[in-house]
């Protein structure tokens, strides 16, 4: 099952990204990257997105993976449930209309099934993150939609993210998120259409956080 939840990982990280220019509204381009890191592009022309360019995957900061899996490490010998942390964020990032960081929004943050779902620490460690980043590479050298992505791959130092995505200045729509109610039958259906095959892997990831629930008694006497 491990091996399963690395690769869909790996895939969930390389599938969906945003492209577009600074402050431009274009109609967002998804690149599906493949594993030598060459991107194909397909355009979708119903949905006009504002995203910033800040990233130039050419020219790539060395020190990046350094500088997060330092800071993702030092934070995991306190609590080591951040790791759940930064998986549940990303998977809600990347699925809903891909890797683009706009999870951090106070919109997308606050919203819906985001709202006292995700924890309230990855986004202030996120912060720490970007500053160390900025300061190593200088303001707007990596996109947060990157550091994220390393983050949460080296959370479970699972696998090697490839770089390269773009912030979004817009919330996207958390309604394509799967419901936990949700069936199974439209589960596979929602995964599918993102090009995943592997539910069982990914869903299985949230049993390494902490749950409750409340408690429960038989009705009657």
């Amino acid at each position: 099952m491990f091996a399963e939840y690395v690769a869909a990982m790996t895939l969930l990280a390389r599938n969906i990204i945003i492209v577009s220019s600074l402050h431009t509204p274009r109609t967002h381009l998804v690149a599906l990257f493949a594993a030598s890191s060459a991107a194909a592009m397909a355009a979708d022309k119903e949905e006009e997105v504002t995203t910033m360019s800040l990233y130039q995957p050419r020219e790539p900061c060395p020190q990046v993976e350094r500088i997060v899996k330092h800071a993702v490490d030092e934070e995991f010998k306190k609590n080591n449930q951040n790791t759940a942390g930064f998986l549940r964020v990303y998977f809600h990032d990347c699925f809903s209309r891909g890797c683009d960081a706009s999870i951090l929004l106070d919109g997308d943050w606050d919203a819906g099934v985001n709202w006292n779902s995700v924890q309230g620490r990855v986004r202030q460690l996120m912060n720490e993150i970007r500053a160390k980043v900025n300061k190593q590479c200088g303001d707007q050298a990596v996109s947060c939609a990157d550091i994220l992505a390393v983050a949460a791959a080296k959370g479970p130092n699972v696998t090697t993210i490839p770089r390269g995505r773009f912030d979004s200045l817009t919330p996207q729509d958390i309604s394509k998120l799967p419901s936990p109610l949700a069936k199974i039958n439209d589960l596979l259906t929602l995964f599918t259409q993102f090009g995943l095959n592997d539910l069982v892997a990914l869903s299985g990831g949230h049993t390494v956080g902490k749950t409750t629930r409340q408690p429960e008694r038989a009705a009657g006497p």
